[in-house]
């Protein structure tokens, strides 16, 4: 009875049974045999409530099947997220790297390791509270080529673009309700509530400072693709107070979005884990 020809057949033939106790139910009626009535009704009633049973347990199968096809897809779009936000966390130190080094041997007095961000009005979800503290980290040391390349580094920006293909066609086919697990849907809200902060703050915030610091930068003859000597970099950043400006700027900009970037995907791969979970025989 579990595939859907075989539950056809069985409707089909209990159609056909219940057809013929009607007839013989007639037949006792004006025989007034009242005991063969009762019955006859019985296993008509009995009948139509398995025939209903079948029904249901069928559709609830098939609608089991079909989450489990639309959780199979999200869980493989959020782990190609992961790789997106592995890249964007790499992009994001090499970012904060560069901006550090040059900062500190142009002798920068105020560089702050320790920054404050107000990352969202409310506790949403309990994502974030109203303000995170994040230490910023030196990273690792530069090689030859990156020393070569300072000013690319900085205004670098790899932007996360996120691939919610499976999630929304969930939503759209109005089955997002079969999910009767409140962990995990809780785990899947907090994880696009993420997913929307980031790509605004990416859209809204960070691609105009990354534009606007280009054009500072395109001011004193800087290309973010070209090549330039590393003291003669350091040179002009010290005696440029709105170049190391705009370069402290970019490294906070950085690590805030290694901090979007770090929390999404913390939070991408607890919901994997979840989906793998409910997976398991």
């Amino acid at each position: 009875m579990t595939r859907g020809v075989n539950s056809d057949m069985f409707r089909s033939l209990l159609g056909q049974a219940i057809f013929m106790i009607l007839r013989r139910i007639i037949e006792q009626v004006k025989a007034q045999n009242w005991t063969a009535v009762a019955i006859d009704f019985f296993i008509v009633v009995f009948g139509v409530f398995i025939g209903m049973q079948v029904t249901n347990w069928n559709a609830a199968n098939a609608d089991r099947r079909a989450l489990g096809r639309y959780l199979d897809a999200v869980a493989s779009d959020i782990r190609s997220d992961v790789n997106e936000l592995t890249r964007v966390e790499e992009d994001a130190r090499d970012r904060v790297t560069a901006s550090t080094y040059v900062l500190r041997a142009a002798g920068a007095p105020d560089l702050n390791n320790a920054i404050s961000f107000g990352a969202s009005d409310t506790a949403a979800n309990d994502v974030f509270t109203r303000t995170e503290a994040f230490q910023i980290a030196d990273g690792e040391p530069l090689s030859e080529d990156e020393l070569g390349r300072l000013w690319g580094l900085i205004v670098g920006g790899y932007m996360y673009d996120t691939n919610r293909t499976a999630f929304d066609a969930l939503i759209n086919s109005g089955n997002i309700d079969l999910i009767n697990d409140p962990e995990l849907m809780q785990l899947l809200r907090e994880y696009y509530y993420l997913v929307n902060g980031l790509e605004q703050t990416q859209s809204r915030t960070l691609a105009p400072i990354r534009l606007r610091a280009i054009e500072t930068g395109i001011r004193d003859g800087l290309s973010p693709q070209g090549l330039i000597d590393e003291d003669a970099f350091v040179r002009l950043v010290r005696n440029d107070r709105a170049l190391r400006a705009t370069i402290a700027a970019a490294r906070e900009d950085a690590a805030f979005h290694l901090l979007l970037a770090g929390a999404t995907k913390d939070k991408a791969e607890a919901v994997i884990r979840a989906l793998e979970e409910r997976r398991a025989p």
